[in-house]
């Protein structure tokens, strides 16, 4: 990861090159998803399917009681 210096402060820079490329993307009415968004519900079902097996093969949970 990349980091600028600003007045004692360490930031990322990819935050802004997101911003830069999304603007971009926007500027050309390209349909873009952002990271956190979802592009397939199927897909994501079945990822998250995966990992409840894997995870309970292995011990795993992530809400524990």
């Amino acid at each position: 990861m990349t980091k600028t210096v600003t007045k004692n402060k360490v930031r990322s820079v990819e935050p802004l090159i997101a911003d830069l490329a999304n603007g971009w993307m926007k500027s050309y009415n390209l349909d873009y998803k952002l990271e956190q968004e979802p592009l397939n519900t199927e897909i994501d079902k079945a990822l998250d399917e995966y990992l409840s097996n894997v995870n309970s093969k292995i011990g795993y949970s992530r809400h524990p009681e």
